[in-house]
């Protein structure tokens, strides 16, 4: 049998699983990781929700321990296995949680559950914040490369795609032609400054766990080599609130005072997870994209309190595209700044 026909037969499985009866729910998750790790007594299963991920995910409580299993769905076996690999890796670093069992054929992986704490005022407030995050981003960026070939522009040919599927359907209610120019802009500024390394590719705080002394990262369903400036910059967006912060993060992570070309390639490629985070969003609400001129959408930072403070759910198809056209007019808004002007400057005259 060829590997072909074994990913071709894996996700077939993984189908029958999903819409024959809906075989993958609490019952079944509970009995796969008794039976796979041996745990005597009672088990019990839950749906974890929250996220944007595609698979199905439980929480899997025995008389002693509490385990997560993921069933990774609609997945092919390449991705699979990328994604397994990964989480792997820092798991072994000890920036993941820990993978008790992980089948690639099946797309199933049980792992270690990991209790999310709060992030105090006082740590919010101090230099130790970035210290912590920088060692999370330093050390799922120094994981040994995969298999992958390595791909320094996955998040401009993931933003060309979307817009291109957007344009399919959005009828010209958006500004995708200027979120295209501004990313080519952005492209030929970065080109010759960027690298590349195995990344997360995903790291908003859902996907960021305090554990009281330090951050580890879940959910690697897009892990794949990538400019790590990415990561960097995903994790400023949702982190960092003012330029200082920033530079300090940048700072630890590099272990050295960032250049003026380092702290543009931030700021710039901060704008490019605004436009893939809003593209994605947009991509979820295709039945509502012809409201997107009419709704009337809160500033950038009323919309981001809003959600922190649980008050914006993100899982009504509204707020999903208040949040995308606040997102939009945040990069649009940004690319008119002399700022914006500035990095694009530094970058094309190093």
């Amino acid at each position: 049998m060829n590997k072909l026909t074994t990913g071709y037969i894996s996700i077939v499985l993984l189908f029958l699983l999903t819409s024959c009866g809906n075989l993958i729910d609490e019952k079944y998750a509970a009995n796969l990781v008794k039976n796979k790790l041996y745990i005597p007594g009672n088990v019990t299963a839950s749906v974890l929700k929250g996220g944007l991920s595609d698979s199905k995910i439980f929480r899997v409580t025995s008389e002693s321990k509490n385990y997560v299993v993921r069933f990774l769905i609609n997945k092919t076996l390449d991705e699979r296995k990328i994604e397994i690999e990964a989480l792997k890796r820092v798991s072994s670093s000890g920036y993941g949680p820990y993978i008790y069992y992980a089948d690639i054929d099946k797309g199933v992986v049980i792992m270690e559950f990991l209790q999310n704490q709060n992030i105090s005022e006082e740590l919010r407030n101090s230099e130790s914040l970035y210290i912590l995050l920088a060692n999370l981003l330093k050390n799922i960026h120094a994981c040994h490369k995969t298999n992958l070939t390595d791909n320094n522009t996955k998040v401009f040919d993931d933003i060309y795609k979307d817009i291109q599927d957007l344009n399919n359907v959005s009828n010209q209610h958006i500004p995708l032609e200027k979120l295209l120019t501004i990313t080519q802009i952005i492209q030929q500024a970065v080109t010759n400054h960027l690298t590349t390394a195995l990344c997360h590719n995903d790291l908003n705080p859902n996907n960021i766990l305090f554990l009281g002394n330090q951050f580890k990262a879940i959910d690697y369903e897009h892990a794949a080599q990538n400019e790590p400036y990415y990561d960097v910059a995903t994790v400023a967006v949702f982190y960092c609130f003012r330029t200082s912060d920033e530079h300090l993060l940048l700072t630890r992570y590099l272990d050295k005072e960032p250049s003026a070309q380092a702290m543009s390639k931030l700021y710039l490629i901060e704008q490019l997870v605004w436009i893939n985070y809003a593209l994605a969003f947009l991509k979820m609400v295709p039945n509502i994209l012809k409201q997107y001129q009419a709704v009337q959408v809160p500033s950038y930072w009323e919309i981001m309190e809003g959600i922190a403070e649980g008050k914006i759910n993100l899982e009504d198809p509204e707020n999903k595209l208040k949040y995308a056209k606040v997102l939009i007019n945040n990069v649009i808004s940004n690319s008119q700044t002399t700022e914006f002007n500035n990095a694009i400057k530094i970058l094309n005259d190093k």
